[in-house]
């Protein structure tokens, strides 16, 4: 007869050979109470200063982050102000090219010969000269040599009572 039976005590009846178990008593040092509050301590110490940590680098990630939205924001408000001013230049050349092109539409007009002769005509009262009315100059020979001289002459009769008495000290 061997049955095993175990009870809620720490005896067993019967034989164990075939699976003996073995109560092992591990005897811990006790603690004095100094240590365990000391060893509380130091785990509450790390505790917060994981808490703190990780605060600390929830923030600086929070605050990298806003850093970078804001770069990013004033990257977008320069490119929308340089797109805009772009908009304004391209209407501006557009308006330029409207005006220059009715410049052109007027030159023609006015450039054309009849044009031209119909006005000088009517407004300003010119006529087309004929072969009598033509005047031919040659300018090869000094003409006004004379009046060249008689204009210096006159200056001379004319110096002030100043530049005769710098003349006569020269």
């Amino acid at each position: 007869m061997n049955n095993l039976v175990e009870r809620e005590y720490d005896y067993i009846k019967g034989s164990t050979a075939v699976k003996p178990s073995r109560k092992s008593i591990v005897t811990t040092p006790r603690r004095s109470k100094y240590n365990l509050r000391k060893v509380k301590k130091n785990a509450n110490k790390k505790l917060k200063n994981q808490s703190i940590e990780t605060r600390k680098n929830v923030l600086m990630t929070s605050v990298m982050i806003f850093c970078i939205g804001v770069m990013v924001i004033t990257g977008d408000a320069k490119v929308y102000n340089m797109q805009q001013k772009v908009t304004e230049v391209d209407g501006q050349i557009k308006v330029a090219q409207e005006t220059n092109e009715a410049l052109r539409v007027k030159l023609l007009k006015f450039s054309s010969l009849q044009n031209i002769k119909n006005i000088s005509e009517n407004n300003l009262e010119m006529v087309v000269p004929n072969k009598s009315d033509i005047v031919k100059i040659d300018f090869s020979e000094n003409y006004f040599a004379n009046l060249e001289n008689t204009n210096d002459e006159g200056n001379k009769t004319k110096k002030s009572l100043f530049s005769r008495f710098k003349d006569a000290f020269k």
